[in-house]
C-alpha cells in the first residue's frame, strides 16, 4: 500500500476558528499504540451536556479527503464494532462518548509519519448529524516493534 506524503500542518489550520466554528484538532499516536479519544457532546450555546442515549456515533480516519469511507484508515461506530475497538457511550446522559481503535489497526503502517484527516459524527434518534470532532491525526512509527517488550 502506498501512504501520501505527510501534510504539514499550517498556522492557517490552527487558526481556523471562524465565528463561533469548531477548530480542527491535532492529535498524535505511535504506530501500534491504541487509540482512544473522549469526545464530549455539548449544546453549542449553552455549553452544557448533551444527552446522547439512543445516538450513533461513527469514527472515520482518511488518508485523502476525496476517498470514499470504504477506503479509510481506520473506521469505527457504535453499532458494528463486534468488541474490537469501536465506540462506547460511557455516561451517555453527560454526552460522553469513547472512540478506541484496536493497535492492529495501525501495525503495517510506513517507518514514517502517516498523516490522515479525521472526523467523529453523531446522529440523534430523529436523525440530526452532527460533526463532534474534526482535525488531523498523525501516526508515528513506534521504536520497539513487540508488544512483549525487549529480547
Amino acid at each position: 500500500m502506498t501512504y501520501p506524503p505527510v501534510t504539514p500542518i499550517t498556522m492557517d489550520m490552527l487558526n481556523a476558528q471562524v465565528s463561533g466554528e469548531p477548530r480542527p484538532v491535532i492529535r498524535q499516536m505511535v504506530r501500534g499504540d491504541t487509540l482512544q479519544i473522549a469526545p464530549q457532546v455539548v449544546n453549542e450555546f449553552t455549553r452544557g451536556s448533551v444527552d446522547v442515549t439512543g445516538w450513533t456515533f461513527w469514527f472515520t480516519a482518511k488518508y485523502a479527503l476525496p476517498n470514499p469511507d470504504k477506503q479509510s484508515a481506520m473506521a469505527q461506530d457504535n453499532i458494528s464494532s463486534g468488541g474490537n475497538g469501536g465506540i462506547t457511550l460511557v455516561q451517555p446522559t453527560l454526552g460522553q462518548a469513547l472512540v478506541q481503535v484496536p493497535p492492529s489497526v495501525t501495525l503495517q503502517y510506513p517507518d514514517g509519519p502517516v498523516c490522515l484527516d479525521y472526523d467523529i459524527q453523531a446522529k440523534d434518534p430523529s436523525g440530526v448529524v452532527t460533526t463532534v470532532e474534526f482535525g488531523k491525526l498523525t501516526v508515528w512509527p513506534d521504536v520497539t516493534r513487540s508488544v512483549s517488550g525487549p529480547s
